[in-house]
């Protein structure tokens, strides 16, 4: 039984002859959690130091057999396969979830053995094995989610693990918007969260909300030239979709919705659903 394949940039290496080895740990290898604790003299084990766990940068292996018709075509795959894993930053995919990439960098130890077929003409096989190195850890999906959020709560399909997004937020044609609030919920309807902005929308002007750095940011468009808004943040705290407030596994998700004065503001919410696995 082999173990699933790989596309590197969308290119199958299992075209390329590459057959991985089962008990290569590949995408089953999962996140290492990161927890910050604090010693204290003569206390027994450790105390929480009070942040959240978080994940630290990842390792994939893709190790297997490269298998071609001679010698010759076994050693040009294998040039092949590492000139595709040598172009920077790429996009790493399983055949068992092509809906899902990670994107990746060859590390230092890349290369840990590579057994070139010998000088034998019949000899076909050669073996590869490549370490890949994830600065941001998760699994995310190759087609992003794009919804439209009105007044009405709007349900999020999200993975297993917290979400960045990002939000476009503009009047509906001939209706003013004043101070648009976004409301978070939980899938009980809940409130968690919400994000104020002290701003009127008309026109081709739009704000653009975006969770998706390192810290929260706002931008606007007014007659085409953008512009940071976050001083437009009047109330409340930026969040992320997260898998606690519902139960993705039983279709249960997190929520959002828009509340404006003058009930004519549009957004388009747009994420990339994370995985561990």
């Amino acid at each position: 039984m082999r173990a699933p394949s790989w596309y590197l940039n969308g290119v199958s290496l299992a075209a390329l002859g590459f057959q991985p080895e089962p008990t290569a740990p590949g995408r089953r290898s999962g996140l290492t959690l990161i927890r910050s604790s604090i010693e204290l003299p003569g206390v027994a084990g450790e105390l929480p130091a009070g942040f959240a766990p978080r994940a630290a940068a990842r390792t994939i292996m893709v190790a297997g057999h490269v298998r071609g018709a001679d010698r010759l075509a076994t050693l040009e795959a294998i040039r092949a396969i590492l000139a595709l894993a040598n172009r920077g930053l790429v996009s790493l995919r399983c055949v068992d979830a092509l809906d899902r990439e990670i994107l990746v960098e060859r590390t230092d130890a890349a290369i840990a053995g590579l057994e070139a077929p010998s000088m034998l003409a019949e000899q076909r096989d050669g073996r590869i094995e490549l370490r890949f190195w994830a600065a941001e850890p998760a699994w995310r999906e190759v087609a992003p989610t794009v919804l439209v959020l009105g007044t009405t709560a709007t349900s999020c399909p999200i993975g297993d693990l917290p979400v960045p997004w990002t939000l476009e937020l503009a009047a509906v044609p001939g209706i003013g918007v004043a101070d648009p609030t976004v409301h978070y919920e939980d899938a009980a309807g809940n409130p968690v969260s919400s994000v104020q902005l002290d701003i009127d929308l008309g026109g081709d002007a739009i704000v653009v909300l975006s969770t998706e750095g390192e810290v929260p940011r706002v931008r606007r468009r007014t007659s085409g030239v953008w512009s940071d808004a976050e001083a437009l943040v009047l109330a409340g705290s930026f969040f992320a979709l997260s898998p606690l407030d519902g139960a993705p596994a039983s279709g249960r998700y997190p929520q959002m919705r828009l509340a404006v004065t003058g009930d004519g503001a549009t957004g388009v919410l747009t994420y990339r659903r994370r995985f561990e696995l």
